[in-house]
């Protein structure tokens, strides 16, 4: 069986396409996102969401080391391009 893949910003709209691909093709997968622009309702039920932010360090190892991530997809990102060229290290 393949290990977990843990994809930050999950419950995004692109971000929640590939959670399914990765479903789709047997993987197993957890989804990190703190839900500021992404929605619940993008992650599939069978799917464990984990409500955070990236930034927070201890949450991101209790996920990897409870889960038993394999893998990280890490697509947690601004959606507004202004901002995250002004700020980028936000």
């Amino acid at each position: 069986m393949n290990p977990p893949v843990l994809v930050t910003g999950g419950a995004g709209y692109i971000d929640s396409h590939v959670v399914l691909a990765l479903r789709d093709c047997g993987w197993p997968v957890v989804v990190l996102d703190n839900l500021l622009t992404g929605l619940a309702e993008a992650v599939p039920a069978d799917v464990p969401l984990v409500c955070g932010s990236t930034a927070n360090g201890a949450l991101v190892r209790c996920t990897l080391r409870q889960r038993a991530i394999g893998a990280v997809t890490h697509l947690a990102g601004s959606l507004v391009v202004g901002k995250s060229v002004t700020w980028p290290l936000a």
